[in-house]
Formats: C-alpha cells, structure tokens, sequence
C-alpha cells in the first residue's frame, strides 16, 4: 500500500547514468568555486583539480624525460579544462641551460587565459647547477612562439632571468592579445625593456602592471610617465616598487600625474629612492583619480611631510596612502592619515579642489624616438 511519499516497488533502485551525475555534480554549490577566472566564469571542481595536476606535473618534468606523444595525450584529454597555467618553478637541463619546449606545451592547451611562469629550480639539492637560475634565449624564443597561438588577458613570468631583449622578445608575441595584467616582477629589465612595455601599453590596452624589483632608473620612469599622458593608455594599478628611479624619476612620474593620469588608481613607488616632495605633493593636491598611493620607505623629511599635508587637504579621492617609514614626524602622519579616513567616508565637503598647475609635460624627443620604433 502506497503511503504518499513513494510509489516505487521495495528494494527498487533509482538508476542515473553517468553523464547527469557527472553534468550533476559539476553544477553542484558545493564543487564550484566562488572565484572568478579571467573571462568571469565560474570554475568547476574539475577545472581546479586538472590546472593543479598539470602544475605539478610540469614542476617535475625534466627536459630529458620529455616526450611529445605523452604531452599531446595529456592535452587533448586536459585541455578543456584548462584556462589557467601555472609553474612556480621549472627544471633545467643537467648539461645546459634549456627546459622543457614551452612552444610545444602551449600548443596543446588552446584555452589558456592565464599564465604564470618562474624559470627558475627551487629545491636544487646536490645538483647544482648556474642552468637551475639562468634563462637561456632559446626558450624564451619557444615561448613566444606558443604565445603567438593564444589570446591571454593575465601573463605573470617572476622572479627569472628576464633581461631587455627578452621581455623585448616576449611583448612582441602579445600584440595582438587582449592583455589586462602584465606582471614581470623581480626580473632584470633596465630602462630599455621598460621603455619597450611603456610602448606596449600604448599598443594593447593593459590595466595592471607590475614591474617590482627590476633594474630600471630614470630614463625608464621617464618612459612610464609618458605612456600617461596619451589617450590610448588604459593602465589603472602601476606597481614600480625598488626600482631606483631616486628624484628625478620620481619627479618626472609624479609631474605627469599632475597633468594627465586620468586612468590611475593606484601607484606604489615604495623604496624608490624618492626624498624630495615638491612634485609629489603637487600630484597629490591637484590628482582627481588616484584612490591609493604608496611611497612607504623613501626617506622623506619633516617639512616634505607638511607639504604632504598642505597637499591632502586639496584632496578627495585618495582613500589609502601609505607613508610607513618615510621619515615623516609622526603627528604629521596622523593628521593626514584622519584626512584620509575622512575621504573613504566620503565625510570632506570643504575641499577646495586646485586647478592644475605647473609647466606643461615634456619629455625627451630621444626617448619618444626610441619608444616609436622599439617593438618594431
């Protein structure tokens, strides 16, 4: 006798085919994640788990072990599921400098939005070898030729033996990609490669950039500062921290911010060398878009410190401003940090905005010449 709540038989079995659990479990709120990859979609359970089992699967290739039968097996099972690469290291070969074909390996995953590479071997043991820390040419050429056949919007490669005519070599295979993050920190790109990604920005529309740690001074600053002041620049978040570009790149940086800048939000030139504050606090006063700034460990003295006061008082925008370690006198910093707050309460009515002031921004002729014909 039926008792209203099921009408199968005793000791029926509903039965589910395999393709519904699996479609099932995909959609489950349990096995999806809340994180957003690059194009806005959610990630499965399986997307997670495939990215992370080919992380480590390339982590522990060695060069020698290589075989391109059992890569185009991984892939074409792998690949639609993969939207994300990811090596924090990768091994060399134990008589030369070269890795794996990273040509042959990007061929076979079409799909990829995000990649974030370090050449380097972490855990050498007893191994050694100058090959584990050094990046030969050859395979930052196999990159670049894999990277022509994708569409990136995120390219990290840290903490390598990344030079100019490298990051050179790179950026002319992104051209054509939909790039929003290019973060090439602890590098070693100097004033050339920067120029070359000041001129990468005018050409591809990136939004976050993040050049931490390089080898760049104030010619490449002045290249940065630049790319500011034409209408094509789309950059958001810049990133230069320990560079060296000491005053004069500072001042040239912020000088351009002053004018233009209408599309930066955030900006940290955090050890930088930076002492004087005259064109700091002039960008400070007159900036209407930059929401955080961070010039925490460049040693600044009491009276910069008023000035940077005087400066805050003329703004409403910045609502995070970073002066740990700058020399500034404590109280000093305490008043302008109550300013601060206040603009994140959006609480300011008696600002009285300044209008722009100062010459109008110029920059060598050499270097518009060397950013006009760099990547070509």
């Amino acid at each position: 006798k039926s008792n209203g709540t099921c009408n199968r038989p005793a000791g029926s079995v509903k039965v589910i085919s395999p393709a519904n659990d699996e479609k099932n479990s995909e959609k489950s709120p349990r096995n999806t994640s809340n994180t957003n990859i690059s194009d806005g979609n959610m990630k499965t359970w399986k997307e997670y788990f495939i990215e992370m089992h080919m992380k480590e699967y390339f982590e522990q290739l060695k060069p020698e072990d290589y075989q391109p039968e059992k890569l185009k097996e991984l892939s074409d099972l792998c690949s639609p599921y993969m939207t994300v690469l990811k090596m924090d290291e990768m091994k060399s070969s134990e008589d030369r400098t070269s890795r794996i074909p990273l040509n042959s390996v990007l061929a076979g995953f079409h799909n990829l939005k995000e990649i974030d590479l370090c050449f380097k071997q972490t855990y050498l043991s007893d191994n050694f070898s100058w090959g584990a820390l050094n990046t030969s040419n050859q395979d930052i050429s196999l990159l670049a030729k894999g990277l022509d056949k994708l569409r990136l919007q995120i390219l990290r490669i840290t903490n390598s033996d990344i030079n100019c005519e490298k990051v050179i070599l790179i950026l002319k295979s992104l051209l054509k990609h939909p790039l929003r993050i290019l973060d090439l920190s602890h590098c070693k790109i100097g004033n050339k490669g920067v120029l070359a990604i000041a001129r990468f920005a005018l050409e591809v529309p990136v939004e976050e950039m993040f050049l931490i740690n390089n080898r760049f001074s104030y010619k490449g600053a002045t290249g940065l500062a630049y790319i500011f002041t034409q209408l094509s620049c789309k950059i958001s978040k810049l990133d230069i921290k320990l560079n060296s570009i000491l005053n004069e790149g500072g001042d040239i940086l912020f000088k351009s911010l002053t004018t233009q800048g209408r599309s930066l939000k955030y900006l940290s030139v955090a050890a930088c060398g930076i002492t004087k504050t005259d064109f700091l606090s002039k960008m400070v006063a007159v900036n209407e878009t930059l929401e955080e700034l961070d010039i925490c460990n460049n040693n600044m003295s009491e009276e910069g410190g008023r000035r940077i006061l005087e400066a805050v008082q003329h703004n409403r925008t910045i609502k995070k401003f970073d002066l740990r370690m700058t020399g500034i006198d404590f109280k000093l910093e305490l008043q302008i940090q109550e300013l601060i707050a206040e603009n994140r309460k959006n609480s300011r009515r008696d600002v009285k905005s300044l209008k722009k002031i100062g010459d109008a921004f110029t920059v060598d002729s050499v270097v518009i010449y060397e950013l006009a014909n760099i990547l070509q």
